[in-house]
């Protein structure tokens, strides 16, 4: 959730992807291998830099993210529908 720069993350931390690097390496050294984020933490700054930083051991944990939340200002940029998953919430898809 304190991947990237938001306005919710000044109230709790934000961290760049040097120090995320270094926070889910030392997790995934440490055992921990399930990991858990959403489309709106950091406006999806936090997913981008989650995949950045387990690299080649994404294969190795179980990751989970949410969806649900407004992304944009679109009807479908909101909600649970196909469209709002597979388009909105997952920007790495796009291209």
């Amino acid at each position: 959730m304190t991947f990237g720069i938001g306005i919710r993350n000044k109230q709790i931390g934000e961290l760049g992807q040097k120090e995320a690097d270094s926070v889910v390496g030392m997790a995934l050294d440490g055992g921990i291998n399930f990991f858990d984020t959403a489309d709106v933490y950091s406006s999806g700054q936090s997913e981008e830099i989650l995949g950045k930083a387990l690299g080649k051991r994404r294969k190795d944990i179980i990751l989970a993210t949410k969806v649900r939340f407004k992304m944009g200002s679109g009807p479908n940029d909101v909600g649970l529908s196909r469209h709002h998953i597979f388009e909105d919430a997952m920007p790495v898809s796009k291209g």
